[in-house]
């Protein structure tokens, strides 16, 4: 239950989350769009319609830089004249990116993963040592409560022995058998 604790879990927590985006960076990620839509002209005689469309793809980035990116669409329109007039349209593309200078290469292109992954070990690095200094923490505190425990026991019992020494010191010096010296020192510890 210690915020200390629960922070330094929560560091490692954030340091799988930014190597996690990082590793994104280098998966195919695909996409898809759907548009549809209408059009009514309000002129006697005007061409009323619908248009829809789909597209979808892929897009992947190398360790090498290049970027690997393919796209299809189809698009769609109809008119509703009763002449069942159409069009159709089927789309496609894909594109290979590879920089030639600045951002070429694979140290370059995976420095940033590189680095992600290097502070998640440091994370997880320092909370194992944090938890090490955590635990003898906790004992040290622990054992200090009790080491205090018995000071206030051994100082309570110490004063009551001296209560009862003054008493019988008190009482051989009434009776002559102790000098008055004692007596006082008794009284006074």
């Amino acid at each position: 239950n210690s915020r200390e604790y629960q922070t330094a879990k929560e560091d490692i927590f954030l340091a799988a989350l930014d190597l996690d985006v990082e590793r994104n960076n280098f998966r195919t990620i695909f996409f898809s769009t759907l548009f549809g839509g209408g059009q009514a002209d309000t002129s006697p005689g005007g061409p009323d319609g619908v248009e829809g469309s789909a597209e979808a793809g892929a897009t992947k980035l190398l360790k090498s830089g290049a970027l690997l990116a393919g796209t299809i669409a189809i698009d769609l329109a109809k008119l509703l004249t009763g002449t069942k007039d159409f069009a159709l349209g089927l789309f496609g593309d894909a594109s290979i990116t590879i920089p030639l200078l600045r951002g070429a290469g694979e140290f370059v292109v995976t420095e940033t993963l590189t680095q992600a992954e290097r502070n998640t070990v440091y994370d997880i690095r320092d909370f194992e040592l944090f938890k090490q200094t955590f635990a003898v923490d906790v004992a040290t505190g622990y054992l200090d409560v009790l080491r205090q425990q018995d000071e206030v026991r051994n100082a309570t019992e110490n004063y009551r022995n001296l209560v009862i020494l003054s008493r019988q010191t008190r009482a051989l010096a009434s009776a002559g058998q102790l000098p008055g010296v004692q007596e006082d020192q008794a009284k006074q510890d």
